[in-house]
């Protein structure tokens, strides 16, 4: 894992070192440099500074990467490729009977209620007994 790491980050550190490289068109448009061109812009060549030395070892590193890349390709290749076995779901004893799984239990019901209707039903109920004794 930590050898897979370390090549990842050598390649991203070439590709960095390798972008900076690569001379591009600059076009200077009405004053303004930019690297996409305009109506009217020059194109300005950015001269590659590096000595002939310094481009020999980046076509070397680039080569020696795109060695490494493959060859970490062709292993995680083999890696998926290779079969796993999964056993199969164990099978219930004859003459038993799984065990039933327990329902979870539901969030409780939420009523809101008026504590003051509350109270108004109550008294409502009393004045109706009051006048149920009274009638008897």
């Amino acid at each position: 894992m930590k050898r897979t790491a370390a090549v990842t980050l050598f390649l991203i550190a070439t590709n960095v070192l390798l972008a900076r490289g690569y001379a591009q068109n600059i076009y200077q448009c009405e004053g303004l440099y930019s690297q996409l061109p305009c109506a009217g812009g020059q194109v300005r060549q950015t001269p590659d500074s590096r000595t002939e030395e310094q481009r020999r070892q980046t076509s070397a590193a680039a080569s020696r990467d795109a060695r490494a890349a493959d060859a970490l390709e062709k292993e995680r290749l083999k890696q998926e490729a290779k079969v796993v076995q999964v056993p199969p779901p164990a099978t219930p004893k004859a003459g038993t009977q799984p065990k039933a799984k327990a329902k979870p239990a539901g969030p409780e019901v939420f009523k809101a209620t008026n504590p003051a209707a509350e109270g108004e039903k109550t008294a409502k109920k009393k004045k109706r007994k009051k006048t149920a004794q009274a009638a008897v």
